[in-house]
């Protein structure tokens, strides 16, 4: 990785339905943020990109949403998400 890059984190999932009508799942995206503050703490970064993709199993076509995080926000978001009353 060169000065200035930042790593993308891809969490793929598959579906069966319409590429047009997904949207993103909120706990698809929690998973692949937990994944990415694992990563950037393991390798003391402060930015990662998060590309969540879904593929359609029977016509391989897919969409992707892509979101930009610090590794605050992905601690302040585990640190709310995980919280227990």
């Amino acid at each position: 990785m060169r000065f200035g890059e930042i790593y993308t984190l891809e969490e793929i999932k598959t579906t069966t339905k319409k590429i047009e009508d997904i949207d993103v799942n909120f706990m698809h995206l929690a998973q692949a943020r937990c994944y990415a503050y694992m990563f950037l703490k393991e390798n003391n970064l402060e930015r990662i990109k998060v590309r969540l993709i879904y593929v359609n199993t029977d016509s391989l076509e897919s969409r992707a949403f892509e979101y930009d995080y610090t590794i605050n926000d992905l601690k302040e978001f585990l640190t709310n998400w995980l919280r227990v009353t």
